[in-house]
């Protein structure tokens, strides 16, 4: 536990005497912690191998394969995680149903993937994501033991359309049954949030009361701890791996009631100690700065004239079918306000600790225009007042950030962000998934303390059930200003495209990465999560007179920056080895920081996107997810490749992800000149992750055989 509180009371009397509390020390609180952490990284010990009877299936497998296997190890464990074939699948075609595909090659694999019958006994099914794009369908698995869910304990199979195996991602705990330490709870849910509590430098001046607790294995807890958390608690009982042990502990989230963090916390359920703590926020960074335009500094006349324009009828009625101010599921607007079934924006100069409602308040409200066939819709024409002063225009930054975050819902539907998939929607109109749950953007937070962010909750789930600090809820984007600039330079970051779009992203992938109920799979050490969100931005905002080696600043207008500038990043994105010169081994100057993390990982898509528009060049169209078009190929690989990647992904893995999708659209055509682009940035078939948190990747510039024998022809 964490030192004691005004010396009175030892971390073991706050964890096991929960009545005991701290109500009378006077004395401040430590600084809350925002950052991730994982006590399992501080454990030092030999990599596990894979078992003998593991190798030899292997190399039976490949033996039977007519392209190269190519499998990769957990270090921890010794598992198969990884299982797929280059340019070619795992199995036959099959006209049995998909599910029982994935199912069959799992029960009949086993040692294929270092798993023994018993590791399988108990799984359950958490997502089922159909691609409406390839045909493909995604199965999440979850590994339990006596009806507990193991934490992050996922087997992910991809199947084709044909009735193939694509890929295997696993993460399944081997000897599952004979490693866990106990199946008896030593503490309770209370006891387990006071330690949480904490460890979170949170005082505790009031026990956590339980609302109510079922009597199954999980023991499902309601709690409400309003010291301690902005909204309540559920906690539930889970195995948590920590090699060579499967130690049993409470899962919960607690969102701080000031601050702008919500936290999901793994807390031992035997000894209180907090084993992990994943901050689910992501911080970064019609009459609008129209796509592609990313900010008032791209375009002409500059600030300070208005140089916006108005976009007229921007919604896609694939994916808004009722347009943007759609409330009830009927043709025509429902509201004039910056509201509708895929998002919410509020204004209004919210401080840090003030609570607010679930819905963003003050939203903007429209007046009607009469369109060009005697139709009346929204006009959302707000005056831009005073860029030096951006909460002078408060309706204008919604309008923007409104624009922006729809635009997004609908190219990503698109690409395969669809209501199956965990999108953000508030009605899923009878085409699957879970609703209620549109992103809120809060368009102008005053004053700063940091900067833009996004918290985001599992598919389903809505804003008032996934609240954090200051009584804020989850699905939402917080529009911040540049904390560094003085109040007079302030740059509205509702006013950047890259920012929101940035932001956005983060959602897409955390939805879409170990499938919609599980928004915590990209919180390893070597995780693309911002590099993913830095490149959607970049494609949102690429102009067809972009070249490869422009240098390309992200959040330049944000950051206080003029166009040419360098951005918020360490460096600008570019194929220009003088402007960007990074390779695959440069994670290991990130420090495990993980924006620094982050660029490297977008350098190398955006090198692989310009391979890509190179090839078959550039559309403006980014809503036509199926044409030829480099850029929409690009979207497409990646964006679908999401689904393809296991939970906590290292750069191989997500670059092996995008290469399944690329084999399975255009009739894979493009795979070996992704493999190329890959390869030149050190992530070739030779690359060494080092794993899942890798802090010392080794480069790569090899591509596959297949690939050197069609460039021979």
């Amino acid at each position: 536990m964490a030192e004691n509180h005004c010396g009175a009371l030892s971390g073991a009397s706050l964890l096991f005497f929960s009545l005991i509390l701290v109500s009378a020390c006077d004395s401040p609180p430590r600084a809350p912690v925002a950052g991730n952490y994982d006590a399992r990284l501080e454990r030092s010990g030999p990599p596990m191998p894979p078992l003998q009877a593991q190798r030899s299936a292997l190399e039976a497998f490949q033996s039977q394969a007519q392209e190269e296997l190519v499998a990769e190890f957990d270090t921890e464990t010794g598992v198969t995680r990884t299982l797929h074939s280059r340019l070619g699948y795992l199995t036959n075609p099959s006209s049995a149903s998909a599910f029982d595909v994935a199912v069959d090659f799992l029960a009949s694999h086993l040692d294929l993937l270092g798993l023994e019958a018993k590791d399988i006994e108990d799984f359950e099914v958490t997502d089922i994501v159909p691609s409406r794009l390839s045909g493909a369908t995604h199965f999440y698995l979850r590994q339990r033991h006596q009806a507990i869910p193991v934490y992050n304990g996922q087997l992910h199979i991809n199947v084709n359309r044909a009735g193939q195996i694509i890929s295997v991602n696993n993460v399944f705990f081997p000897k599952l049954a004979a490693s866990v330490n106990s199946v008896i709870p030593a503490i309770d849910a209370s006891q387990a949030v006071i330690a949480a509590a904490d460890h979170l430098g949170l005082v505790v001046r009031e026990a956590p009361r339980v609302l109510s607790k079922t009597t199954s294995k999980q023991q499902l807890s309601h709690l409400t701890a309003p010291g301690i958390s902005a909204g309540e608690i559920v906690a539930q009982l889970m195995w948590l791996p920590v090699p060579p042990e499967a130690r049993l502990v409470w899962n919960f989230q607690i969102a701080p009631p000031a601050g702008w963090h919500v936290f999901d916390l793994t807390v031992d359920a035997g000894t209180g100690k907090v084993w992990t703590r994943i901050n689910w926020t992501h911080d970064a960074v019609y009459r609008v700065y129209e796509r592609p335009i990313e900010s008032p500094n791209d375009v002409v006349p500059q600030p300070p004239a208005d140089a916006r324009t108005l976009a007229r009828n921007p919604e896609n009625a694939v994916a808004s079918p009722y347009g943007w101010h759609d409330l009830n599921g009927v043709p025509g607007p429902d509201t004039l306000q910056l509201q509708g079934n895929n998002a919410a924006a509020g204004v209004g100069r919210f401080f840090p600790g003030w609570p607010l409602p679930p819905i963003p308040p003050s939203i903007p409200e429209c007046s009607w225009t009469t369109g060009p066939e005697q139709q009346r819709d929204p006009l959302c024409d707000f005056p831009l007042r005073s860029f030096a002063q951006p909460f002078d225009s408060a309706e204008a930054l919604a309008a923007n950030a409104f624009y922006w975050v729809n635009l997004m819902h609908d190219v990503q539907y698109q690409y395969g962000f669809d209501e199956a998939s965990g999108n953000f929607q508030q009605n899923n109109y009878g085409r699957g998934g879970k609703e209620g749950d549109r992103m809120s953007i809060y368009a102008n937070l005053d004053p700063s303390i940091i900067g833009p962010f996004i918290a985001i909750c599992p598919d389903g789930v809505p804003e008032p059930s996934c609240p954090f600090g200051s009584g804020f809820g989850g699905n939402a984007i917080f529009l911040l200003p540049r904390p560094s600039l003085p109040p007079s330079q302030q740059r509205a970051a509702a006013l950047d495209a890259n920012v929101i779009v940035h932001e956005y992203a983060h959602g897409v992938s955390h939805r879409l990465v170990g499938g919609k109920s599980n928004v915590r799979c990209l919180n390893n050490l070597q995780t693309p999560d911002e590099g993913l969100s830095d490149w959607f931005a970049l494609v949102y905002t690429a102009r067809a007179a972009d070249r490869p080696g422009d240098a390309r600043g992200m959040g330049t207008y944000y950051s206080g920056q003029p166009p040419n500038g360098a951005g918020i990043r360490r460096k600008p994105y570019s194929t220009d080895p003088a402007i960007n010169d990074y390779t695959y081994e440069n994670v290991a100057d990130a420090g495990g920081l993980r924006h620094d993390v982050g660029e490297i990982w977008a350098q190398a898509t955006w090198e692989m996107y310009w391979a890509l528009v190179g090839k078959h060049g550039f559309s403006a169209n980014l809503h036509h997810a199926t044409g030829g078009y480099g850029n929409q190929r690009a979207l497409l690989y990646v964006t679908e490749g999401l689904k393809y990647a296991p939970c906590e992904p290292s750069f191989t893995d997500m670059r092996d992800a995008i290469l399944k999708t690329a084999e399975e659209h255009h009739g894979g055509e493009d795979a070996c000149l992704l493999w190329g682009a890959f390869a030149a940035f050190g992530l070739g078939v030779d690359a060494q992750s080092g794993g899942a948190n890798g802090r010392n990747p080794i480069n790569g510039f090899s591509i596959p055989r297949t690939c050197k024998s069609k460039d021979d022809t």
